[in-house]
Order: C-alpha cells, then structure tokens, then sequence
C-alpha cells in the first residue's frame, strides 16, 4: 500500500477522532506511561507532556473521551497545558495543528496495518493464570477463567470488564451459548454453572457425581450438554435446568461428549474404549456401539452428521458411518489430526508426513506430502483449502489443496494431484512447535511453540529467559512472511493459549496472570 493511503485515511478522519477507539486507546495508554514517569520524578516540569503532537493528542481525547481521563491523568493533560501557554510565544495557527493530529494518526495506522499482534489495549490483569478463553458468537465478547476457579467477561473493544466475577471452585471450562447472552463454567467440583451476561448465576448448579468432564450448550442454545467421570452423559433445560432425558448411563468414565451440528445427535467416548452416538431428543442409542482397541481421546461430526471421526491417545484415526457404525477408513499411527470447520476434509500426520482425506468417502483427495522426521502438528483451513504441517523442532509448511479430487472415484497414488507448496516457514532453532491453527479466513497461520531457555527468536524480538522455556504465539501469512512479532504465551503450564476472534480481527494471548487483545493481522481492526 502506498504512504500516501494512510495519510488519506487520517485525514479523512481526523474530523471525527472518535472513529478510531483503537488509536485514541493505544495514544491514552502512552500517555499513562508519561504520566507515571512524572510522578516518580516527583513531578518536575520537564517531566510534563511538550508542547506539540503529544500534547495535543492528550487535549484530544481530553475533548473526544471525557469519560476515560479522569483523576490524576486529567491533572497531568492540564498542568501540561498550562505550562506550555506559558513558554508559548508563537500561536499555533488551527490548520497546522489538524496537520499534526493527522500525520501522527497516519503513522500509528501505518504502524498498526504493519506490526499484527500488536496490543490493541492496555493488558487485563488476573489474580492468577487464565485456564481457559472463549469468544462469544459474534466476537464482541472474551469470556476468561482462571486456575482458582474465577470467570469474567470483558468487552473485547474496550478491554473493560462486562461482568462482575463468576466464583466456581475447580472450574476448567468455560463456553458462551450461541447467542452471548449466558456462560456456563464447569470442572472438577461435579457441577456445572451457568451464568448471565452481567455475572449472576440463573440456575441452580447441575450436578453430577463426579468431576465434569464436557459442558456445552446445544447448537440452538436451548439444551446444556453435560459428560462426567460419574459414567453419565445428562442433557438439561436452558430454561430451567430440568432434565431433558434420563441421564444416559455408560460401563465407565465418560472422557467427553460433542454435538452434531444441527443439534439432534450426541457422540459419546469413554474409559472402556467405546464411542456412542445418542439421540437427543430421547437420549436412546442411534446406532451401534463403535469400539477400539486404544483409548479414545476426542470424537467429531462430519457437517451434516452422518461421519463421525475418532481419534484414539495413540493416535488412530477412524471415520466411522452414522447411523450404521460402519468403519469408513482408519488412518493408525497418527501423531496429529485435524478437520477443517465446513466438516469435509481431514489432515493427519504420522512419523512419515501428511495425507489429507474426504471425510464422507475417506478417499486420499491429494498425494501424500512426504516429511523427512514425521509430522507433529498440523492444521487445516475452515474452507479445507489449506493445510499447515509441523515438524516439533522449528519447521513447518504451508500447502494448497486447490486441485483435490474430492468425490471422485478412487483412483491410484499417482493419479492423484500433488499438493502445491505456498511456504516454508522456519521458526528459531530448538523451538518446539506445540499447536498450529488458521484464521478464520485462511490467509494466516498462528503457531504456538517454546523456545528453549535462552534462545533467541530471530526477527521477532524476542528472547528466552536462560533458565526457563519460554511460550512463544507467531503468525505467517499462509503464502509466506512473518507477521508482527512473537507474542509471549505462558500459563500455569507454561504453554499458555493464543485464539482468533471470529472474524479473524483479534487474537488474544495467555501470559500467565495477564491476557492481552491484540492486532490480528486483517486490516484496520473496527
């Protein structure tokens, strides 16, 4: 984009400086750091904000957002002011200072479509490390919990707190229904609580007898799913908390439970090996039994439901047939696997590379993609039209599948279309790559890994501590190029977690007790 875009862009909106939250919050939180500097040099002079751009930014959002200056900070904007009408002997004529207002908001848009990952607002402080984060529907909301057991909501353009705080001791999980408008936390106390948008809890706690191991509400918000080590499976009224069918019944623990998505089956996977699908509306089976000879670790629908893909701790990748429990394909050996968001493609990778498969048929849909040192992380695209692979240390690839032959009869190996390589992409020497996922619209990859102690990231401005690892979220463009720099992401575990929003304009990072909006890397950021 040519400099002068972003010139054209400031001025046409420096008449209205109150369309741009991003900028008057990043210029407010500069002027924070000022301040401070002032009072610990127990308020000199020339400590205060000089006359010029700075200052007449602060008087800026001083007139635009009254609301947000208040206390010493409107102190320190007016002392300011006052200070420089007094070593003022030129006036400024209007015109000249709406140049200089423009030009700074040119260079921090500049900067902004520039740096992705960027912190967009000053960082949300926890008492502890956050355990788990969740987007409402439509993105507007962050819902966090931390590892004592404490939920809130924030507004996502503003960093403020939504709600007031949600206490539920030995909650690890934490979901919005679809419409924003209720959160449940659920975890290890045996219950389930389910909350509204400003932090009253509405229901009595649903309980099981034993820690809870899935909360989710139904597809159309109306039913809260609920899986336990209790060996039930319990589907309950939004409404009421009443239950909707007889808690379904298991031989052993329940490891976890997932929607269909159109919300009228439920698949089941539990301690005795066995995944079960369930009809919601009378909680009886609706289908066989399906068993494996390893434990299962998750269970997934295809996206009219009638495939079902499990994945075993051993990593064994089976696509199974709904209602029938017929075995469609089995992919064994499996060190990662992951579906694309529309639920037709599949991408697992083993010790030997990647091959990418259409769920509905199970047929390979591109050659194999050969990986010398295996493959330990993948991802693949909502639409299926892209697949990021990992080695664990410091590599990974981004490849195209424009050409799959998706639904076609089967045919050999080498009739087959070769998938296109778009990049590679190095990441620091004896990093450890962790997790990979795409944007919401394919464009970017964001891969979280740990630096080991005292390596350096090259490029990202980032080093590790020399006695500890170090959590580490990068993003590249799925065509190649880093973007931004590398986000700190650490937890109680170390790893912490680094998320898009839904339309792709934010990601939010983990950083032990501080979780931080960022610039996700699409554009001017609403």
């Amino acid at each position: 984009m040519p400099y002068s875009a972003p010139i054209e862009i400031a001025g046409a909106r420096a008449a209205s400086p109150a369309r741009l939250p991003g900028f008057l919050s990043f210029m407010r939180n500069v002027i924070q750091i000022s301040q401070r500097a002032w009072e610990e040099s127990g308020r000199r002079p020339n400590f205060l904000l000089a006359p010029g751009t700075a200052l007449d930014n602060a008087l800026l959002i001083l007139k635009t957002e009254p609301d947000s200056v208040t206390g010493s900070l409107r102190d320190y904007i007016l002392l300011s002011e006052t200070a420089a009408r007094r070593r003022r002997t030129v006036r400024y004529r209007y015109g000249a200072a709406v140049v200089a207002v423009a030009a700074l908001m040119a260079a921090a848009w500049f900067y902004w479509a520039n740096y992705p990952g960027m912190p967009l607002l000053a960082p949300i402080a926890l008492a502890r490390p956050a355990v788990a984060m969740a987007f409402s529907g439509d993105g507007a909301m962050l819902g966090v919990l931390s590892v004592e057991g404490v939920a809130r909501t924030y507004s996502v353009s503003s960093g403020e707190a939504a709600s007031r705080p949600m206490p539920h001791s030995g909650a690890s999980m934490l979901a919005f229904n679809p419409h924003g408008t209720l959160v449940l936390t659920a975890g290890r106390d045996s219950s389930v609580c389910v909350w509204d948008s400003a932090g009253t809890q509405v229901l009595k706690p649903l309980q099981h007898g034993g820690p809870v191991t899935t909360a989710c509400f139904s597809p159309d918000g109306q039913t809260i799913l609920t899986a336990s080590q209790d060996k039930t499976v319990r589907l309950w009224n939004t409404g009421n908390g009443n239950p909707r069918v007889v808690p379904i019944q298991h031989p052993a623990e329940v490891i976890g439970a997932t929607y269909s998505r159109d919300g009228r089956l439920m698949a089941s996977i539990a301690g005795d090996k066995v995944a079960r699908v369930w009809d919601c509306a009378t909680g009886e089976p609706a289908g066989p039994a399906m068993p494996h000879g390893q434990d299962l670790r998750s269970a997934t629908f295809n996206a009219d439901g009638t495939r079902l893909v499990t994945v075993t701790t051993l990593g064994t990748a089976t696509i199974w047939e709904i209602p029938s429990g017929r075995k469609v394909r089995e992919l064994s050996e499996s060190v990662a696997v992951a579906l694309s968001a529309d639920g037709r493609r599949l991408v697992a990778g083993d010790r030997l590379g990647a091959e990418v498969c259409d769920i509905a048929s199970g047929r390979a849909i591109a050659r194999r993609i050969p990986r010398e040192g295996g493959v330990s992380v993948v991802a693949i695209s909502p639409d299926g039209s892209s697949i990021f692979i990992g080695a664990r240390l410091a590599q990974g690839q981004t490849w195209s599948l424009a050409g799959a032959t998706e639904g076609e009869p089967p045919v050999t190996e080498t009739e087959l279309p070769a998938p296109e390589l778009l990049a590679e992409h190095d990441y620091p020497p004896g990093a450890m790559l962790q997790y990979a996922t795409f944007a919401p619209g394919g464009n970017r990859v964001l891969v979280i890994m740990t630096l080991s102690p005292g390596a350096v990231a090259e490029g990202s401005g980032m080093r590790a501590a020399e006695d500890v690892a170090e959590g580490v979220a990068m993003m590249r463009r799925t065509q190649g190029g880093m973007l931004g720099r590398g986000m700190r992401v650490a937890s109680a575990h170390l790893v912490g977690t680094a998320l898009f929003s839904p339309d792709g304009k934010i990601v939010v990072t983990s950083y032990f007790t501080e979780v931080v909006i960022r610039d996700g890397g699409a554009g001017p950021v609403r």
